[in-house]
């Protein structure tokens, strides 16, 4: 999956508009989204709240729905999984045998 296709999937979920570029950055390379956006994919939901914008706390479910419907699973979800993701590099990191490469970025 392209970034472009990630964005128009978030697109079809009404996520906002301002959170589809760092999401699909997040997805395909493991780039470190903004601190909102690092506590919903750790499924810290006080910090998350704590955290968001007018207009990102009003898609809020829009995000978390297009999360467990078209996101990798391995992507988010805790705090494990995220610092997995991010040490593992994203899809971009994926080898031609479907598996990641290891790489750290912390």
């Amino acid at each position: 999956m392209t970034e472009k296709e990630l964005e128009t999937s978030m697109a079809a979920f009404a996520v906002p508009s301002h959170l589809r570029g760092g999401i699909a950055r997040w997805i395909m390379s493991g780039i470190e989204p903004g601190g909102f956006m690092q506590c919903v994919l750790q499924n810290d939901l006080r910090g998350a709240v704590t955290r968001a914008s007018t207009s990102s706390r009003a898609g809020f479910l829009e995000l978390v729905h297009w999360l467990i419907a078209e996101a990798p699973p391995q992507c988010w979800g805790s705090e494990g999984a995220y610092v997995d993701w991010a040490n593992s590099g994203g899809w971009s990191a994926l080898d031609e045998g479907g598996k990641r490469s290891a790489r750290l970025v912390r």
